[in-house]
């Protein structure tokens, strides 16, 4: 023990000085350690140097007392507990962060506080349900309330998170004068950051995979019905569909100690290799079954290795790809490589306990590697964070239990959330720091340019929101001009609005080479196809569109074109009532409905859209022509000469006026 607590007092000053280090080149793929990197030289030796002295104040006579493995005397954690989530909320809500350009930030906040329903996504049902019930709840209108409603629920979040590893802390075998730094290295994890008023849709994702963690840990040593990990596990899902991969930790707790699991545990090795190949080809022959049907499942993964649609040259075998889930690794646990060697040396591994972190880690961790991050890894660590969380909880579970207790992993422990600290502070301050933050967005986009494409719309919304001048300057001297996909979409824009479809379609398919997961120009490809009447190539084109963005309005607008062109009625429905999902102001669907309609003879139906459409300020003229030839070959004058009257008053040219009287008789 003594030999890898020196190996992990190295290990740690070894991260100190990692940390100070490329804090200088943070132009370098090391943005998992660079987060001391804008700040003035004395914030970072400041930084280094408080560090470097926990250690150290871990080695005096002083501090000897502080880890006491005896259980005697008054258990003053069991009577304050309740302090911790008071303070963990405070310093959520007070230290809530000012700027949201990781993840989907602003796209949230500009979506949720327009009412479109792209804030309600499918794969993560329950966060977007308490998104939308509160920003509904607190009035439903605009984005400084959208933002508010992202912020109360980040920081309800972490209070819940609190509340639930302090309670927990009491009822697991782990030493009282442990359950403190259990709490406090809970609370450091490098997901913390979304606790602190973050805008994303994972805070209670992140809750839900702590609550599944630690209702399994209880169950497994007895403290806890095992039935109630079940209802974690679903609560998880709910919250988001990457929960599922804690299902084979769920089995193994439903099983561990029952007559079943016994049996399975009496299999021989050979028996129990065969059935973890089967299972191994089973799901490996699922997966390439939904690679080759759904071109969203297909973008959902990172390739083994180049194809058509690899940007920035990542794939699964690529060094960038590794580089950076080793950046993540150490960004949401920067102490993991101070703990391992004591973790190593521990002698009570527990072997149910073992299982569990082996197999709900090992299939978090594997699961976080095949992704792929659509945002870059940078952008996206937040959605990826879920995998840390057991793993955090786990490590601090072992250096505190009550058999493996002693001075060094008490001391190993410190040192754990020391780096976890003086990491998450930075992280937090620096979302705050426009100038610091600014320098980080520059950063993930010279990393990588392809993924961070939308960087022009992020900036511009952040200027318009902050009033902050150096975010379109940013764009303007470094970025703009630069993308060969975009300016190329643009131009394409302006020939299909000229009606040059084969001019516009040759810009668009230029688009698609310079960037091939730009899912506009691929949505514009369908458009082009869908006006030159050519459906079917129109369909390849906005399916890969749709599996690129699943939530683009105008894709499904033009899936609706092409299926009405091929005669398909059923899914030219869905594909316009998505787009009206998607966003019920926009007027195209609805005219894609009135054609479908009319085609269909669906007298009721047709009704209803075309008097809904009239009864809009923005319906065309055409659709008036439509209402009242409609109206009036049923008789129903009354209703033809109201729609009349509407035309009028939105300007219909007198001679279309005097047309329709003179066929209809109106007067």
């Amino acid at each position: 023990m003594a030999a890898r607590y020196k190996v992990s007092i190295t290990l740690y000053f070894t991260m100190l000085l990692l940390y100070l280090l490329f804090s200088f080149f943070p132009d370098l793929r090391v943005w998992g350690l660079n987060w001391w990197a804008f700040y003035p030289l004395w914030v970072r030796l400041s930084l280094f140097v408080m560090g470097a002295a926990v250690p150290i104040a871990l080695m005096s006579p002083m501090s000897k007392g502080l880890f006491d493995s005896s259980e005697g005397g008054e258990d003053k954690f069991a009577r304050l507990w309740w302090i911790v989530p008071i303070v963990a909320g405070l310093l959520f809500w007070f230290g809530r962060v000012g700027t949201h350009f990781l993840g989907d930030g602003y796209t949230l906040v500009s979506s949720l506080g327009a009412g479109k329903t792209f804030a309600f996504k499918a794969r993560e049902v329950g966060e977007s349900l308490a998104h939308l019930g509160l920003f509904n709840l607190l009035g439903g209108d605009g984005e400084a309330t959208a933002t508010l409603t992202y912020q109360i629920i980040a920081v309800f979040a972490g209070v819940v998170f609190a509340v639930l590893v302090s309670l927990t802390a009491l009822r697991l075998p782990i030493v009282r004068s442990g359950r403190v730094l259990f709490v406090i290295g809970c609370l450091s994890g490098g997901y913390s950051l979304q606790f602190f008023g973050y805008v994303e849709n994972y805070s209670l994702f992140l809750v839900a995979t702590a609550a599944f963690t630690l209702i399994a840990m209880l169950s497994l040593i007895g403290r806890l019905n095992r039935w109630w990990v079940l209802v974690a596990f679903v609560v998880t899902v709910f919250m988001h569909v990457l929960g599922a991969v804690l299902l084979p930790g769920l089995i193994l707790v439903l099983l561990h100690d029952t007559p079943l699991g016994r049996r399975i545990g009496r299999w021989s090795p050979s028996t129990k290799g065969l059935l973890a190949l089967v299972l191994i080809l089973v799901g490996a022959g699922l997966f390439f079954y939904f690679r080759s049907t759904s071109y969203f499942f297909r973008f959902a993964f990172l390739p083994p290795v180049a194809d058509r649609f690899t940007i920035d040259g990542q794939t699964l075998l690529s060094w960038r790809h590794w580089l950076d889930y080793l950046n993540l690794w150490i960004l949401l646990i920067p102490g993991l490589a101070v703990a391992t060697p004591v973790l190593l040396s521990l002698k009570n591994k527990m072997r149910a306990m073992a299982s569990f972190f082996g197999l709900t880690i090992g299939v978090a961790a594997l699961t976080v590697f095949l992704l792929d991050p659509k945002l870059s890894m940078p952008r996206d660590w937040d959605l990826f964070s879920f995998a840390a969380v057991p793993a955090v909880i786990g490590v601090l579970f072992y250096l505190l239990h009550e058999s493996n207790f002693s001075r060094k992993t008490a001391c190993t422990a410190v040192l754990f959330c020391t780096l976890g600290l003086i990491v998450l502070l930075p992280r937090v301050a620096a979302q705050s720091n426009a100038g610091i933050i600014l320098e980080h967005v520059r950063l993930y986009r010279h990393l990588d340019p392809d993924r961070c494409q939308n960087m022009e719309a992020l900036l511009s919304h952040y200027g318009e929101l902050a009033g902050d001048p150096r975010a379109e300057q940013l764009w303007v001297e470094e970025w703009k001009g630069k993308y060969p996909s975009l300016n190329l979409f643009q131009r394409g824009v302006v020939e299909l609005n000229d009606k040059k479809y084969e001019a516009a379609l040759e810009l668009f398919e230029q688009s698609v080479k310079a960037n091939p997961v730009f899912w506009n120009s691929w949505t514009m490809i369908g458009a082009c196809y869908v006006r030159l009447n050519q459906p079917d190539k129109a369909l390849e084109s906005l399916e890969i569109a749709r599996g690129l963005n699943p939530h683009g309005i105008s894709t499904f607008n033009n899936l609706g074109a092409a299926y009405l062109q091929l005669g398909d009625y059923n899914k030219a429905e869905w594909a316009l009532k998505e787009a009206i999902h998607l966003d019920s102001a926009d007027l195209a669907p609805y005219l894609g409905m009135i054609t479908l309609y009319s085609r269909t003879s669906d007298r009721n139906a047709y009704e209803w859209i075309i008097s809904y459409v009239t009864s809009r300020t923005d319906a065309p003229l055409r659709v008036f022509e439509q209402y009242i030839d409609f109206m009036a070959k049923h008789g129903r004058m009354q209703e033809a000469n109201e729609g009349l009257r509407k035309a009028i008053e939105r300007g219909m040219d007198s001679t279309k006026v005097a047309e329709l009287c003179e066929r209809y008789q109106l007067p």
